[in-house]
């Protein structure tokens, strides 16, 4: 097949990016700021004049891994959310009746809400890991420069880990011994060292942002998706178009 049109096209897109991204780092270089002041380009301008390393093209790349990455994956998650919402109301209503407004039980509902989500349709569903050293995984023989797949997708459904593994219950995470102990049963920004640097930005921008939109609105959605569709990301496998409605207490 000619794949020429298709790398013709995604070059074009390359170069769109690339022409937003060098926009705004001038605009930062010329000491244009935000409504609330400096931001994270200014951060990196400043880390620039003192290492030489923070190139404009480091810049560029930091600048759109941040807008890429930290726009899909909070989006999608807030998304699958309001979907499994809309399937178990009473979780909604069990987070809303926990404290008042600002409190750390409300918080900590909110955030059980989150991990739930996060756990049947993770971040990043599939990893890739490169093997350092010989080693021996599961009485498997892995040699040194194997490339590895793990899939937090599967391993947050495995019923010897989570009984009842498709059930929305985000009480897992607040009820005590509700879920597995083991550090590898749940990662849906990777593990160890080379887990997701976003990890704590990303949960705290969605608790903050259900702290303010939980209680006041409910999406009513005119159609669902019927399964995920695995990509970068799991995602719907459709649009799911809904209108807000003031919500109901």
């Amino acid at each position: 097949a000619d794949i020429g049109p298709a790398r013709e096209a995604v070059a074009a897109d390359l170069a769109r990016i690339d022409a937003v991204a060098r926009h705004a780092i001038e605009a930062a270089r010329g000491g244009a700021a935000g409504p609330d002041g400096p931001g994270l380009l200014h951060v990196l301008l400043d880390a620039a004049a003192e290492h030489p390393e923070y190139t404009d093209r480091l810049i560029r790349d930091e600048l759109v891994t941040l807008l890429a990455a930290g726009h899909e994956t909070t989006a999608t998650t807030l998304n699958w959310l309001y979907l499994l919402l809309d399937r178990n109301p009473g979780a909604r209503e069990q987070a809303l009746a926990a404290g008042g407004e600002g409190s750390p039980e409300r918080r900590q509902a909110i955030q059980a809400l989150i991990h739930e989500t996060l756990r049947l349709y993770p971040s990043a569903w599939i990893l890739p890991r490169h093997a350092a050293e010989d080693d021996t995984l599961a009485g498997y023989a892995v040699e040194a420069g194997t490339d590895l797949l793990v899939c937090p997708y599967l391993t947050h459904r495995d019923p010897e880990l989570w009984p009842d593994p498709e059930h929305f219950d985000p009480q897992r995470f607040i009820t005590p011994d509700a879920r597995p102990t083991h550090p590898g049963a749940y990662f849906p920004f990777g593990i160890g060292p080379r887990a997701c640097l976003g990890l704590q930005f990303a949960l705290r921008e969605s608790t903050v942002l259900l702290e303010h939109l939980l209680p006041a609105h409910t999406p009513v959605f005119s159609s669902t998706p019927t399964k995920a569709v695995h990509g970068f990301t799991v995602r719907p496998d459709g649009p799911t178009p809904a209108t807000l409605a003031p919500a109901v207490a």
